[in-house]
């Protein structure tokens, strides 16, 4: 059986490591070219997630001991952007980003408190409200 997407961004934050979050940070240009690829019209709010995710991590350090697990769900969900063979490998003809942007919207729903939290930051500002971050979520 195929795990769901929300099964796999469980299972991936169970398991995130600081050393994987920590690669992560080294890997955010390769997260924005990523996300760069995806197709604007279809995927409205990817880019603007993987720029708060990218803008998130540089100023993340020095990192907690215990990494919060909503970190870790959204960071799950940015290493399952940059894959390129997952449940809808990205070389499919529109709609290879699709689970992609699902699961980042999944990721920022789940944690929409923390993302707020994020928001705050003064370098995250440009990104509030989070409305245009989370699904569902009226544009103020």
């Amino acid at each position: 059986m195929v795990p769901t997407l929300s099964d796999y961004l469980t299972q991936a934050a169970a398991g995130m490591t600081r050393d994987q979050f920590t690669q992560l940070i080294g890997l955010r240009a390769r997260l924005l070219d990523k996300a760069a690829a995806a197709p604007v019209g279809r995927h409205p709010r990817l880019e603007r997630q993987a720029r708060f995710v990218c803008e998130w991590l540089g100023h993340a350090a020095p990192l907690p001991d215990v990494l919060p697990p909503a970190w870790c769900e959204i960071a799950a969900a940015a290493w399952y952007l940059l894959k390129g063979v997952d449940q809808i490998p990205d070389s499919v003809e529109e709609i290879g980003f699709d689970d992609d942007a699902l699961i980042l919207d999944l990721a920022f729903s789940r944690n929409r408190a923390a993302v707020e939290e994020l928001a705050r930051h003064p370098a995250l500002a440009s990104f509030t409200p989070v409305s245009s971050l989370v699904p569902g979520l009226a544009q103020s």
